[in-house]
């Protein structure tokens, strides 16, 4: 039973007991042994190190030293993958969101939308997340307040969100972005776009992936995205060319595109696509032509049906 192994993604367990460069540092020095043999015991310590202080990439690039990667260190790098890309498909092949042990926090997390039928026990998650370090609860915090207001549990989004800006002060982009889309929820009154380029207008680290979950709400809530908000994505895309977020950004792009009605781009976009090793694409495409089927004139679904 995975839920009787809560160590397993209790990350809040994870602390190295020392600050993140001393910790890494000296994790690096033994990371590998006599004849170049990866230590695996060292490897899980730095990847839930990296995981701890929020460096999901650097995880996952501690697990992909390993050949083949032991259950615990695939364990860390799915929470890097969560950190990273916002969701993890390694993960949720194996959720279980009715836990009562971390692993119903980070189960909900691998999800992009986590589905009707499922049984998630969201007190665990919630309970869970007020465990971790404050840090990672910025991170954190604003992912699993969307998924729980997508799932009707408005007053959980919105505790979760009073409790970040609380400890926070300051909330992040994504923060801000989540807190916006209750009120809309809330008053009954649509979240404006210039709210949401206010926001992305300061430029800071956080904007892309505050523009990406903006995106996602607005098809989750079935809304129109603007022609400005996809340019917006289109900007970012361009400007984080090369780097782990792009594939986000274009698959983001390509979404507004359509939601914009502006389906030749998206298609042209689409089209230009060869790397999809990690189902954005396909994922975003569904979304595509479910755009196409429900808004587009005749002529144009012709043309792409």
């Amino acid at each position: 039973d995975d839920c009787a192994s809560p160590e397993a993604h209790d990350v809040a367990g994870w602390d190295p007991g020392s600050d993140f460069g001393p910790a890494v540092a000296k994790l690096r020095r033994h990371l590998v042994g006599e004849f170049d043999i990866l230590d695996e015991e060292v490897a899980l310590r730095l990847a839930r190190t990296y995981v701890f202080f929020g460096f999901g990439a650097e995880a996952l690039a501690v697990v992909a030293l390993a050949d083949p990667a032991s259950a615990d260190l695939r364990a860390a790098g799915t929470i890097g993958e969560v950190l990273e890309y916002g969701a993890s498909p390694d993960l949720r092949e194996l959720a279980k969101l009715e836990c009562k042990s971390p692993l119903s926090l980070w189960s909900a997390l691998s999800f992009d939308h986590i589905p009707e039928d499922v049984v998630f026990d969201e007190d665990a998650a919630i309970r869970h997340l007020r465990e971790l370090p404050r840090h990672l609860r910025t991170i954190v915090a604003p992912q699993l307040s969307m998924r729980l207001r997508a799932r009707g549990s408005l007053d959980k989004a919105a505790l979760i969100m009073h409790e970040a800006e609380r400890a926070e002060g300051v909330l992040s982009a994504e923060g801000r972005l989540e807190n916006a889309q209750i009120r809309s929820v809330q008053t009954g009154a649509g979240q404006t776009e210039q709210e949401v380029r206010d926001i992305l207008a300061e430029g800071n680290q956080e904007a892309p992936r505050a523009l990406i979950s903006f995106i996602n709400q607005q098809v989750e809530k079935g809304d129109e995205i603007s022609a400005e908000i996809a340019l917006l994505a289109e900007s970012f895309a361009l400007q984080f060319r090369g780097t782990e977020i792009e594939r986000d950004l274009i698959a983001a792009q390509m979404i507004a595109l359509a939601k914009s009605r502006q389906f030749n781009a998206a298609f042209a976009l689409l089209y230009s696509q060869t790397d999809d090793s990690r189902g954005l694409m396909r994922r975003s495409t569904n979304t595509l032509f479910d755009t196409l089927t429900g808004t587009s004139d005749d002529v144009t679904f012709l043309k792409y049906a």
